[in-house]
């Protein structure tokens, strides 16, 4: 069973410098957030909103550790699909951030849309500004939506 919860906050140390988004272990107060228990697997996902960050605390039962339990874990599958040409897109760090996310919670994407639609991210480096990630016409949206797709999450959501 897979739970998940938003906050919102100023920083977080999962967002490398450049990037609109990042992944790291949750936190204790985070982990209490989605009611995980000792041994469930939460991971936090971080997006750079302008002046804010957006947390969505994930947490998952029954599961074995995902391949992004730690960040530098994380970081080398990301180097590895760049170089092997599996991941073609502009940001892949980010954008496959907001893949997994998209991936582990189908619902993600569609809260981030509905968070766009009340900004204006034009001019920023966010998850939110105009055609990036969360625009339906972007090579990164298409990246995104085709992982979720591929995805045992994805079967029956609508995109």
């Amino acid at each position: 069973m897979i739970r998940h919860a938003w906050a919102v906050d100023i920083s977080d140390s999962a967002l490398k410098a450049g990037e609109w988004a990042g992944v790291r272990p949750s936190t204790m107060a985070e982990r209490r957030l989605v009611s995980a228990g000792r041994r469930d697997i939460c991971c936090t996902f971080a997006f750079r909103q302008c002046k804010r960050v957006l947390r969505l605390v994930v947490s998952q039962e029954g599961v074995k550790q995902p391949f992004f339990s730690t960040k530098r874990k994380f970081e080398k599958a990301i180097d590895a699909m760049v170089s092997d040409g599996r991941i073609r897109v502009d940001e892949p760090y980010s954008t496959t951030v907001l893949a997994v996310a998209a991936t582990a919670v189908p619902s993600a994407r569609a809260d981030i849309e509905r968070i766009r639609d009340t900004m204006q991210c034009a001019d920023c480096s966010c998850v939110l500004k105009d055609e990036g990630p969360v625009d339906p016409k972007s090579d990164q949206y298409a990246f995104v939506v085709g992982q979720l797709v591929q995805s045992k999450f994805g079967k029956g959501v609508a995109l």
